[in-house]
């Protein structure tokens, strides 16, 4: 073997080495309450139901579905179960998904479906449905109501229908997600039956305008430059608007708070910490340990909404 060929093994080497000992990882989708609606459901065997998606779900995000009730005491009541439903691709701002729920059993009398991120010790609320009567009972022990879950708001993200086992919603399907949010959670927008209904009848995809919205960075990339660093790069919105950039041991990151700014090493409710808040699309993450994943997560800021 040569001096040249010894080289260039040697190279590879170094690269395979990188490769093995920095990691570089994405994260899933993290939603608040009314990013997601229920906009169909049947209650009879077999059960299902269908989502909206309000905004871009990135793929690998979780989203858990269960029928144990919520107790006005501050937690979930026992006795039921939960089904886990994982993005197996990216979907788009009103993208109908599909979901045969196994875990839960759902009453063919009305029932409550509440969708949540994180553990069921501590959920972040995401959307809640009730087709057992047409309001949210207000009980902190009776197994068989539930009430409005902590941090949703009837007529926004949650809604309570008379007792019905299947239904759907059959209003606008297009407007910014305000009023969307607004439109689904009217229970004069729902067609309901206590016959199963075809899921053919379901509404197929909605359009989400912007209305003030504010669009991500996109093309989020990263590149390994040494066993201690790591280069990545995005690109900035239409409206040239800042980039939040932040990082996290875990998937998990929280949500920025409207109208306030961030600055390096700043925690993020929630999960993450702050790397810039700048209008520079790329940042050198350096000083990083061997062995180790790092996540990252950006978010586009026009001054009042991230």
């Amino acid at each position: 073997m040569n001096k040249g060929q010894k080289i260039k093994l040697a190279y590879v080497w170094f690269v395979l080495m990188l490769m093995v000992f920095l990691q570089v990882g994405y994260s899933q989708s993290t939603l608040s309450a009314g990013d997601i609606a229920i906009i169909g459901f049947n209650f009879d065997n077999a059960d299902e139901l269908g989502f909206v998606s309000l905004v871009d779900l990135e793929s690998g995000t979780v989203i858990k579905f269960t029928d144990n009730g919520w107790l006005s005491a501050g937690s979930f009541r026992s006795g039921e179960d939960t089904h886990t439903w994982t993005a197996g691709s990216a979907y788009s701002a009103g993208d109908v998904v599909l979901v045969t729920l196994s875990g839960p059993a759902l009453s063919s009398s009305g029932d409550q479906i509440i969708a949540y991120q994180g553990e069921a010790s501590s959920p972040t609320m995401i959307f809640a449905l009730n087709s057992e009567g047409s309001d949210w009972q207000a009980d902190a022990t009776n197994s068989n109501t539930s009430a409005l879950p902590t941090g949703l708001t009837d007529g926004t993200d949650a809604i309570a229908l008379s007792e019905v086992d299947n239904g759907y919603y059959s209003g606008s399907t297009s407007g910014t997600k305000s009023d969307l949010q607004t439109a689904i959670c009217n229970s004069s927008n729902w067609t309901t039956s206590n016959t199963r209904i075809a899921n053919t009848s379901w509404v197929s995809s909605f359009t989400v305008s912007e209305g003030g919205t504010v669009d991500n960075p996109t093309s989020l990339a990263a590149s390994v430059q040494s066993s201690s660093q790591i280069d990545l790069s995005w690109t900035d919105n239409t409206d040239g608007d800042n980039v939040l950039f932040a990082w996290n041991s875990s998937s998990t990151f929280g949500t920025p708070t409207n109208g306030q700014t961030y600055s390096a090493d700043d925690a993020i409710s929630g999960g993450g910490t702050v790397l810039q808040y700048s209008g520079t699309d790329s940042y050198s993450h350096t000083s990083l340990t061997s062995n180790t994943q790092y996540y990252y997560k950006a978010w586009s800021y026009d001054g009042s909404t991230y």
